[in-house]
């Protein structure tokens, strides 16, 4: 008499250790990893040949544009950054009564001095 064993019963232990696998390496490698170089980002020609600024280096506001920012519904410090051109530290530094982890729409932010 031979007794059938269903693929569920080894498929399941495998399905389990993948998930277990998976899920190591992506806590892994959001928490970074330092024993492992972490991937240079791919950059076109005209991004490699465009000059890098570092904080200290960067411009304070621009010099031409508004002075003031109207916050808007979704809007976040990083977003109002690139859409005025203006550092997210600059902003922090002008607006420094500002809590920027509760931006509501309408609050009025200065992007230069």
């Amino acid at each position: 008499m031979t007794v059938s064993r269903r693929p569920t019963r080894w498929l399941a232990p495998i399905a389990i250790v993948a998930v277990a696998v998976t899920g190591y390496g992506i806590a892994r490698s959001a928490m970074g990893d330092d024993d492992e170089p972490a991937a240079k980002p791919s950059t076109t020609r005209s991004e490699a040949s465009r000059p890098t600024q570092t904080a200290a280096q960067q411009p304070d506001a621009p010099a031409t544009g508004p002075a003031r920012y109207t916050v808007r519904a979704g809007d976040t410090l990083s977003s109002i950054s690139l859409d005025t051109g203006v550092p997210v530290a600059v902003l922090q530094e002008l607006n420094p009564d500002v809590d920027v982890q509760a931006l509501q729409p309408g609050q009025r932010l200065k992007l230069r001095k």
